[in-house]
């Protein structure tokens, strides 16, 4: 399980522009407000755009708009727009090397770090944009 920078700024970025409640929301807004290089939400937005997430318009006057109602996307779809496998379970251990783990088949510890992500990754589906406002 792991959930980076880009999952936790992402979804700031998403709550920002929810703020907006409709109106069109500037990545210079954005970047102010959450204290982040305009670079970086670029790159975040243009991820939650190919995943639907976020809409956004070109030219003078454009910005984002949330694709959907705040109730209906998840803190879920953020995260998975945002982070490569975030809910797999890693040895850390084993992962720098590159090779499967001895224990893998026969880990007591596995089954409670996958349990885990379950619950977590159940978590996130349940709790929406709105419920964070």
């Amino acid at each position: 399980m792991k959930i980076t920078t880009q999952g936790e700024y992402g979804l700031r970025c998403v709550l920002n522009i929810a703020r907006g409640k409709g109106e069109l929301v500037t990545i210079e807004k954005i970047c102010r407000q959450e204290g982040l290089s305009t670079d970086y939400v670029e790159q975040l937005l243009m991820r939650l755009r190919r995943a639907s997430i976020v809409e956004s318009q070109r030219g003078p006057g454009g910005g984002y708009l949330l694709a959907g109602k705040p109730g209906r996307i998840k803190v879920r779809d953020v995260v998975l727009a945002l982070e490569n496998n975030p809910f797999e379970v890693i040895c850390r251990k084993f992962m720098r090397k590159k090779i499967k783990c001895v224990n893998s088949d026969c880990c007591k510890i596995r089954g409670l770090w996958q349990k885990l992500s379950k619950s977590m990754e159940k978590i996130l589906a349940e709790v929406s944009i709105a419920d964070l406002m």
